[in-house]
């Protein structure tokens, strides 16, 4: 998955849904092995009103958007930085994500959509080894 979050996409100059939609297109044929998914996460917001009806407020960063994804094991990401270091972005830490411990981050998705998505994306089906806590 690509997400991003940069000065002129928090603007209102970012990447449009149709942009995004060109990258995702660009990324699967360089690899086709990979399921990807680009965000655009200063449009996170326009995205939640239209599908779930919910207003949240916009994001002010790449990093707070990643605080709130679904499951605190997920809500990580690394970025190239200016030096080409990569910076890894955990604002929960990386304790379930090497726990293998999938666990609810309820700070937007609630217990039903962390249930639904638990089941839907067959976490344990695919990787046995994890654990994931269901309370």
């Amino acid at each position: 998955m690509v997400y991003w979050c940069g000065r002129r996409a928090l603007a209102g100059m970012g990447p449009s849904a149709w942009q995004e939609a060109e990258l995702a297109a660009r990324l699967t044929e360089a690899h086709p092995k990979i399921r990807w998914e680009v965000t655009n996460q200063a449009r996170v917001h326009e995205w939640f009103l239209k599908e779930h009806s919910q207003v949240v407020p916009p994001l002010h960063s790449l990093a707070e958007g990643i605080a709130t994804w679904p499951e605190y094991a997920t809500c990580v990401g690394v970025k190239l930085a200016r030096n080409n270091a990569i910076e890894v972005i955990a604002p929960h830490g990386l304790d379930d994500l090497f726990g293998l411990k999938v666990r609810h981050n309820p700070s937007r998705a609630s217990a039903a959509v962390f249930a639904d998505r638990v089941a839907s994306k067959r976490f344990t089906d695919r990787w046995p080894m994890l654990s994931v806590v269901l309370n």
